[in-house]
């Protein structure tokens, strides 16, 4: 079957790469916010996937695409992977977090190609991304952002390897750049994992790594658990990353802009960083980025669009 031939070549792949190591894990309650976000964005997976596929092979492989990640992406392993979800009985589907009308588009559905079929962007998950203020002084500045799929992404099983980043840019009262210094101390990430059916499990704090500590740090997120039940993996389907800055000098802080983006790996591979000169992030070739988002928070603690 193609979509076994698909996932065994991306556990393949995905086995040739170090995962993201965990400091530790609990069964606590989840971490999730309590008030309103300052600002937040969402995008859907179906567009990423018929983005890629929108793309011939000599431009794929121009952006440094494999021919065997091209054959993958170009594959009917999605469409057998929707079919396979199709066949499932209605209850099994609603076990797994399909509403009644998610559901019914998938019980229409009949093998045609992704791209030809817009109506499948419903039972795709979105991925939504908010912006939040913990700490704000004229010498230190703290954001949260906090992220979740609204349901199981079609391609999240143990192999399969996130990226989400942040940048920061520094303001100083008369509006001149300065240095804002990474503080590790209290800045961190975690991914809280659920069943497909819904339940929360646990939450894995995650590694943050930060190698240039004026600009950008990052963590990985293992999409897949490694743990299960009768639905499938257990998967990341909400998570956090805090990141607090500090001034270096003598000089107070009027403002930083603040970019966060998450990348969602479409194939096996290891993702990484792509900055651009431009305040901005990318991520290397086989992680498409499913959000990004950029805003300004002043010393008072107030987040405005970048």
């Amino acid at each position: 079957m193609a979509r076994k031939r698909f996932l065994s070549s991306i556990l393949l792949i995905g086995m040739l790469f170090a995962m993201s190591t965990v400091a530790f894990a609990t069964n606590d309650a989840p971490d999730m916010p309590a008030e309103p976000a300052a600002y937040s964005v969402t995008t859907n997976e179906y567009d990423i996937y018929t983005h890629s596929r929108r793309l011939s092979n000599k431009e794929l492989s121009n952006q440094g695409m494999s021919e065997t990640h091209i054959n993958l992406i170009k594959s009917d392993a999605i469409e057998n992977e929707l079919l396979e979800r199709a066949s499932l009985p209605a209850s099994e589907l609603s076990d797994m977090g399909y509403s009644s009308s998610q559901i019914t588009i998938l019980k229409n559905y009949n093998g045609e190609p992704i791209e030809n079929k817009p109506e499948l962007r419903g039972v795709f998950a979105d991925m939504t991304a908010k912006f939040y203020k913990e700490v704000a002084s004229s010498v230190t500045l703290k954001v949260r952002v906090y992220w979740e799929w609204s349901n199981v992404p079609l391609l999240a099983g143990e192999p399969i390897i996130d990226l989400m980043a942040i940048r920061w840019q520094g303001t100083n009262t008369n509006g001149q750049s300065i240095n804002l210094a990474f503080y590790s101390a209290t800045s961190y990430a975690n991914a809280n994992y659920y069943s497909r059916s819904g339940e929360y499990k646990y939450s894995n704090r995650l590694t943050i790594v930060c190698d240039s500590p004026y600009d950008h740090a990052y963590a990985k997120v293992p999409v897949g658990s490694g743990d299960s039940d009768q639905y499938g993996a257990y998967y990341a389907k909400t998570g956090n990353f805090y990141v607090q800055v500090m001034r270096t000098g003598t000089d107070y802080i009027k403002e930083a802009a603040f970019v966060f983006a998450y990348g969602h790996t479409v194939v096996g591979v290891s993702p990484s960083l792509s900055l651009p000169v431009s305040f901005g992030i990318g991520f290397s070739v086989g992680t498409e980025k499913m959000v990004e988002m950029a805003i300004r928070m002043s010393n008072t603690g107030h987040i405005t669009e970048y």
